[in-house]
Formats: C-alpha cells, sequence, structure tokens
C-alpha cells in the first residue's frame, strides 16, 4: 500500500513541475506605473548589474498581443530575459507611458529597448521578433554590453584598430544596429585590398556599406568582374550592384549631377546588366 502512495506522489510531483516549468520559465516583468517607480527601478538594475528591458506597447496593437501571446511565454526567451534584464512593459499610451514615448524617440508600436541602468540605449527592435531570435539577440546584447559601450567610446575618438573595427561592426549587425554597422564598416572598406574584397570573410562587411562608382570596390568589379563571379555567388553579385545604384542615383539625384546620370546610364546599368 505505502509503495502504491509513493508512487502515486511521485507521479503528482511530476505532473505539478511539468505544469509548472513553463509558467516559471515565462518572462518576468516588472511592474512601472510613474517616474518614480522607474528610478526604483534603475537603482535596482544597476545595484544587481542588471540591464533593462523595456517593452513600449498600445492596447490596440495586433503585433503587440501576439508577442504577448506566442513570444513571451516561450521558455527560451524566460531563459535569458529573466537571468540578465528587469523587464517592463509600458503602455505608451497612459501619460507616464507617454514620457517614455518621448524619451526614447518611439515611431512604432510595438518597439522594444534594451537600456543600461543609466538609461542609455544599447539597442531597440521595431516590430516582432520570434521566440529564437528574441532569445539569442538578448543573450547577445547582455553579454557584449560593456564591450559595445568600450567600442563606441574608443570609435569616436579613432582609437579601435582594424581588428576593433571589424569586431565592433560583428556585434553591431548582430544586434541589428544596421546604420552604425554602416558607418564604422565605411571606416574599413576603403582600406581593404584586392585580395581582401574578394575575401569571403568581408562580404557581408562590403554588402552592408555604402559603395559609389569612385570605390576600389566597384573598380574592382569593373574591371574583373569574373574575379567576383569566382568567389561570390550571384545573389550577392546582385545585392552588390544594387547596393552601389542606390548610392550613385541617390547622390546623382540630390545634387542634381547630371554627369554621374550619364555614368549610371552609360557605365554603370551596361555593366549590371
Amino acid at each position: 500500500m505505502n509503495n502504491h502512495r509513493n508512487i502515486l506522489t511521485t507521479l503528482i510531483l511530476f505532473l505539478i513541475l511539468g505544469i509548472a516549468s513553463p509558467l516559471y520559465s515565462q518572462m518576468k516583468f516588472t511592474e512601472v506605473n510613474n517616474a518614480e517607480e522607474w528610478k526604483e527601478l534603475m537603482k535596482e538594475a544597476e545595484m544587481n548589474k542588471k540591464l533593462v528591458f523595456l517593452d513600449i506597447f498600445a492596447t490596440w496593437c495586433g503585433p503587440c498581443k501576439y508577442i504577448d501571446q506566442n513570444v513571451y511565454p516561450n521558455p527560451e526567451v524566460g531563459d535569458v530575459f529573466n537571468q540578465y534584464y528587469f523587464n517592463v512593459k509600458i503602455d505608451g499610451e497612459t501619460e507616464f507611458g507617454h514620457t517614455l514615448v518621448q524619451k526614447f524617440g518611439l515611431t512604432a508600436y510595438p518597439t522594444m529597448y534594451f537600456l543600461s541602468p543609466q538609461e542609455e540605449v544599447v539597442t531597440r527592435i521595431i516590430g516582432v521578433r520570434e521566440a529564437p531570435e528574441l532569445s539569442s539577440m538578448g543573450k547577445t546584447v547582455a553579454l557584449n554590453a560593456d564591450k559595445l559601450k568600450d567600442f563606441y567610446a574608443k570609435y569616436k575618438e579613432e582609437m579601435l584598430s582594424a581588428e576593433d573595427l571589424m569586431e565592433y561592426h560583428a556585434l553591431l549587425t548582430s544586434i541589428e544596429e544596421l546604420e552604425k554597422a554602416a558607418e564604422v564598416s565605411s571606416q574599413i572598406v576603403p582600406s581593404l585590398g584586392e585580395e581582401d574584397i574578394l575575401d569571403s570573410k568581408y562580404k557581408e562587411l562590403i554588402l552592408n556599406s555604402p559603395i559609389d562608382m569612385d570605390s576600389k570596390v566597384y573598380k574592382l568589379l569593373k574591371e574583373n568582374k569574373s574575379a567576383f563571379a569566382e568567389n561570390w555567388t550571384e545573389e550577392e553579385i546582385s545585392r552588390l550592384f544594387a547596393g552601389i545604384y542606390n548610392v550613385i542615383l541617390t547622390e546623382a539625384i540630390s545634387n542634381k549631377n547630371e554627369e554621374l546620370l550619364e555614368k549610371i546610364i552609360h557605365e554603370f546599368l551596361p555593366l549590371y546588366m
């Protein structure tokens, strides 16, 4: 009889743990309703050496509801964000929410911010990310926040080596800071030699850089298109051409540069086609 009771007790415990485990792994959100509570949260984050994950949403927002129902309950997301962050959800259309909307320059719902305890924006996400993407970004940001801050400070002082610039660019790309990544890549690409341009490890760097018709990349593409065909896929070459086209067409139109328009028509487009 006792054996039966022990087995029954064990089965009940398994069932309880099986039900409770996913709930436990869900993201835990701290409630913040006003400026005082916000300040307290930041102090607590600093004391605990954690970042703050801020989701600014609207009650009428469909994608916001999707994230609530399908992303935040995922144990993979909960494990990362409960470990590294204080998580906060704020309705952007409340009085206090509106102050944060203005403070952080929100342009669309939902926007999710990764913040330091000093309220510095490490990066942000606009729109939906599925659970694997969100958990991956959350971990990357948390593990590299200090390095990103250090890189940024040294970048402004032009103190980063070529290797540092490459690492900084890769980090910015991984956390979707593509505008900053493009700015960094524009410092690296002009220094690349022919072998580097054709080297696969520099492809994404080049593809994310503003390339014009005076660049080494374009001149090599023009003079030795076959070398690109040996080292780059058709899709990558097409992306490169499209990127160059956007840069030079924008420049020609903005500056009303008729000479550049002529070069686009008679030189670039035949090469592209």
